[in-house]
């Protein structure tokens, strides 16, 4: 539903045939990438990772039944530790709603290890909700505002978007 309101699964790249391997953490039932597996014969390693055992498991039998397992693949590993991939393995990181597990001192630790995997010159997207832009919850409110701030602190420690460049 997500994906499908936003336009498709990469609608903000202009060539997404530059990506051949792609991580996509918190993957859940891995349908991102199963999706994009479709769409884009070029991509030769899809990799989902998740910190739920039955996800992992529901994403594989899915990935089987899409054949596509050729090329997908998933992983339980907890996004919160150490992603378990050499340096500079992909060319694509990406992360949805991060908002809904990490807490504001996860993210720095994440987002460096999400730079530590990725190439030189690819991408990071993260995909988040409005969450708290038009909330009268002062909570939600409070939960955006210091999401904005840990990834700004994040962004001025690294030399922001440049950094991958």
């Amino acid at each position: 539903m997500v994906t499908t309101a936003m336009g498709g699964v990469l609608p903000e790249q202009a060539d997404s045939s530059v990506f051949r391997r792609v991580l996509d953490i918190a993957c859940g039932p891995g349908s991102w990438l199963i999706v994009k597996a479709q769409i884009y014969p070029t991509m030769t390693r899809l990799v989902g990772v998740d910190i739920s055992r039955q996800m992992v498991a529901h994403a594989q039998i899915q990935a089987e039944n899409q054949q596509v397992s050729g090329r997908v693949e998933f992983h339980v590993i907890d996004a919160l530790l150490l992603l378990a991939f050499p340096a500079s393995t992909f060319d694509l990181v990406n992360l949805r709603f991060g908002v809904s597990f990490l807490r504001t001192w996860d993210w720095p630790k994440l987002l460096s290890e999400m730079v530590r995997v990725t190439h030189a010159g690819g991408v990071i997207r993260l995909t988040e909700g409005e969450v708290g832009s038009q909330s009268s919850s002062p909570a939600a409110t409070q939960l955006y505002e210091r999401g904005v701030r840990a990834l700004s602190s994040w962004a001025s420690f690294y030399g922001g978007a440049e950094r991958l460049a």
